[in-house]
């Protein structure tokens, strides 16, 4: 079973074509929070990791633009 953070963030947004995986997204968007930090990127992304697949679905539908 593939874990939902390695899914194409196409198969979990409807509003997007992003070939992307849902990790790299998350990535992507708290490296450009913190300004490029890649140790305040990775403090941040590291939760979300154990979190259930509903509340990054969320999170994604939140923060996409």
């Amino acid at each position: 079973m593939t874990n939902f953070l390695d899914k194409p963030l196409k198969e979990v947004l409807e509003n997007t074509k992003e070939e992307i995986s849902v990790r790299e997204w998350m990535w992507n968007f708290f490296l450009e929070k913190s300004g490029h930090d890649t140790l305040k990127a990775e403090e941040e992304m590291l939760p979300w990791l154990e979190e259930k697949d509903i509340e990054i679905l969320n999170f994604i539908q939140k923060n996409s633009k």
